[in-house]
């Protein structure tokens, strides 16, 4: 009886640690499991910037007034404003006449180097250039170097300075469109150069067209139109 009971609580006892054993894997599995639900999560936002550019159009408007013409020769009268200037003033023997043919100012001579030189047109200007910079002439050349003569009356000048710019046509007998500076302008005394202050062109009292290039010969020059600008 007594060995019956020995073996009863034998198998009790491995009945017992089987349980044990069976139920620790499980612990283990929770155990490991665990950490595994607590790590944190990592979401990633991307975020696009759009840049956006704005143009406005501006207008800008200009208060700059347009050229204005200088002579009108579509007038009859308009030739009784110029004035032919040639070198007999000094002693020279070249000569020029000046009309107006179909709206056209024309410039025609002979240069005579002999004892002169030069011949010229010139037009008065009782009420100043204002504040101008420049001409605009509309002409047409035998290709000789004619050029742009101007007078003022600032104070102090002397009246015999006059100022020149060479008028740059190209002179193959077509009618061209030029443009020249005032700040361009050369001061000079019966053509030799002199150091005088600038041409002031609200005082102007003159503009003329001057040929004078120290060669003998017939010349033509033809004016459709002269214009200032500011």
């Amino acid at each position: 009886m007594r060995r019956m009971l020995l073996s009863l609580l034998s198998l009790l006892m491995l009945a017992a640690c089987s349980a044990d054993e069976a139920a620790s894997p499980a612990a283990s599995a929770t155990s490991t499991a665990a950490p595994s639900t607590s790590m944190p999560t990592t979401t990633t936002v991307t975020t696009t910037t759009v840049s956006s550019t704005t143009t406005i159009a501006s207008t800008t408007t200009s208060s700059t007034p347009p050229c204005r013409a200088l002579a009108d020769l579509t007038d009859e009268d308009e030739l009784l404003r110029w004035r032919v200037v040639n070198d007999g003033v000094m002693g020279g023997r070249s000569s020029a006449d000046a009309g107006v043919v179909d709206s056209v100012l024309i410039l025609a001579g002979e240069i005579v180097t002999d004892g002169g030189g030069f011949s010229s047109v010139r037009l008065a200007l009782p009420d100043g250039l204002g504040e101008a910079s420049g001409l605009v002439l509309r002409v047409r050349t035998d290709g000789r170097p004619y050029e742009v003569t101007m007078a003022d009356a600032a104070p102090g000048r002397d009246r015999r300075v006059s100022y020149q710019v060479p008028i740059p046509a190209a002179g193959d007998g077509a009618w061209e469109e030029v443009s020249v500076e005032f700040t361009d302008l050369e001061a000079s005394i019966f053509g030799r150069p002199v150091a005088v202050d600038p041409f002031e062109p609200s005082v102007a009292v003159e503009v003329g067209i001057i040929l004078a290039d120290g060669t003998d010969g017939p010349f033509r020059f033809e004016l459709d139109w002269i214009r200032v600008c500011p």
